[in-house]
């Protein structure tokens, strides 16, 4: 029967652990490098000499190994092989031979063990051809390991040539056994010596680096050091990173503090061009209302002033068609005295049982002393009373209306310092005191100036008044009536008095309308002369004469 080949045996053997660690992936050599699942097989042989320890390895299974195989088997160490076990436990590229040699050695503990039943069943699980290979590793294991190999030969006496050929074929099979011990014992020596050899440079390597090392340990034990000096530093260094973080934090609440501030900021220049805006617009609106006013004003003040002229033109033709009356008053109070003689020498002459004409004269005169100015003819006086008082009518509401004007500008000025803001400083607080200073001035100017307008007509009220009152002394003194000096003409007397008043009366008339007409030109009444008439005729003349003047 031929040997299995090494990658046959391997296959067999990872089959047969795959069976037996059911719990475990085993797919190749690499994962029987750890000893973990071997240590689980053997465990079922014998589970306090292969109990698992905490980090199980494949040196510490080997040991073990070699140990039950001297102490339990009684299989002397020269006839166990040697096994590179550093070479079978790399991960990566174990050696196989040696970890098949390590196998073996696990596989003769098992066929040796009495309990064995589930191992030996494993086996017999696996596939037909795995069987057949595990078959014959067992034979040659069993055979290598036989209990000829722990007792020493024991010597007979041939009894045939079959008993010598049967010795002759033990002796050879001892002696290839002894071959194959020796070879392995060569390759132990070899491999002793190369791991002598790997183990005598590592030595000098790591004596070379042990200088190395210790110069390392210095520099470590001064990191260390360094290390316990820094840790203070280090603290502190956390200390200030964390208080750094806090000023980050407070850095970037104060940017978000500007940031709010400048937008605040253009808001409030926003504001304060909308408030100059408006204080513009609302200086300019007050600009506008005050040219407006003043130029209201100065034209009423124009017109007020014409009136004023005109009054003062017509006031001095009044005084001097007053002038006038005076004189003509003067005449008639010389008429009137030379009447008076002439009744009192027609008394002396024809005395009469009525009243006398001095007496009646006399009272007559004492009622036109004692007339009041206001009782004069309503078309003297009561005209230029309407027109005064409507003149004054407009004069005052004139005033009433420019203080109006001066309160709604002086409500307008504080509504808008209310609304300028305080940060907008001195500029704007001190236009608006400009602006209401000359609107003050212009109030007060136009105020003076109807103060004057009031005294003008407070004075042309006063000539009118004086006018009225010597027209009225003059339309008394010529309505008078006039007695005759002769008792048989005194009812044609009386006839003449009603005429002649009523001729003075349409002459008082006429003047007026002068006076309203403002018309120099005061008509002079035709005087007829007196050389050798009569006072009647004369009187009959003149009023004849004054009658022929009115009809024109």
């Amino acid at each position: 029967m031929s040997v299995p080949s090494e990658a046959e045996a391997l296959t067999a053997f990872i089959h047969w652990v795959q069976t037996i660690c059911v719990g475990r992936d085993i797919q190749d050599v690499n994962a029987l490098c750890d000893g973990s699942a071997l240590f689980e097989v053997l465990q079922g042989v014998d589970d306090v000499h292969f109990l698992p320890p905490r980090s199980s390895s494949l040196e510490t299974l080997h040991r073990r190994v070699v140990s039950f195989c001297t102490q339990e088997l009684h299989i002397p160490d020269k006839v166990l092989p040697v096994i590179d076990i550093k070479g079978a436990s790399k991960e990566r590229s174990p050696s196989k031979s040696d970890l098949l040699k390590l196998l073996r050695l696990v596989l003769v503990i098992v066929l040796k063990s009495d309990h064995n039943d589930d191992q030996v069943n494993a086996m017999q699980t696996l596939p037909l051809d795995e069987q057949i290979i595990m078959k014959q590793v067992v034979e040659d294991v069993l055979s290598d390991y036989t209990s000829s190999d722990t007792t020493p030969p024991t010597t007979k006496e041939p009894m045939g040539g079959g008993a010598s050929r049967e010795e002759l074929n033990s002796l050879r099979r001892d002696v290839e056994l002894e071959k194959q011990r020796l070879s392995d014992c060569q390759d132990q020596l070899a491999h002793a010596e190369s791991h002598v050899d790997r183990v005598t440079t590592e030595n000098k390597e790591l004596l070379s680096q042990l200088s190395v090392l210790r110069q390392i340990q210095h520099e470590r034990d001064a990191l260390r050091d360094q290390l316990d000096e820094a840790k203070p530093m280090l603290e502190a260094y956390k200390k200030q990173e964390r208080s750094l973080s806090k000023v980050r934090e407070r850095a970037e609440e104060a940017t978000d503090l500007k940031r709010s501030v400048k937008e605040l900021e253009k808001q409030i220049a926003e504001l304060m061009e909308q408030s100059s805006e408006a204080a513009d617009r609302s200086a300019s609106q007050l600009a506008v209302q005050h040219r407006s006013a003043t130029l209201k004003s100065d034209r009423k003040y124009t017109e007020l002033v014409e009136e004023h002229t005109q009054l003062a033109h017509e006031h001095e033709e009044l005084k001097m068609q007053l002038e006038k009356l005076l004189e003509e008053r003067r005449q008639d109070q010389t008429q009137m005295h030379s009447l008076l003689e002439r009744v009192r020498t027609l008394e002396v002459d024809a005395p009469h049982d009525e009243m006398a004409p001095p007496l009646y004269l006399e009272t007559q005169h004492q009622e036109f002393e004692s007339l009041s100015p206001l009782e004069d003819d309503p078309m003297s006086s009561t005209d230029v009373t309407v027109m005064m008082d409507a003149v004054k009518a407009d004069v005052t509401a004139l005033r009433n209306n420019l203080t109006s004007k001066h309160a709604e500008a002086e409500n307008l000025l504080r509504k808008l310092e209310k609304k300028v803001p305080k940060e907008a400083g001195k500029t704007s607080t001190k236009d608006i005191k400009n602006i209401s200073d000359l609107l003050t001035d212009s109030f007060r100017h136009e105020d003076l100036v109807m103060q004057r307008l009031q005294r003008c007509w407070d004075h042309v009220n006063k000539v009118c008044l004086i006018v009225a009152y010597k027209q009225h002394m003059q339309q008394r003194v010529r309505s008078s009536p006039v007695l005759t000096d002769v008792e048989r003409e005194r009812d044609a007397l009386r006839q003449e008095q009603r005429l002649m008043a009523s001729a003075y009366h349409q002459l008082s008339q006429r003047l007026y309308r002068e006076v309203i007409d403002s018309d120099n030109r005061v008509p002079e009444v035709p005087r007829v002369s007196g050389s050798g008439l009569s006072w009647i005729a004369q009187q009959r003349n003149a009023l004849s004469g004054a009658l022929g003047f009115t009809s024109k």
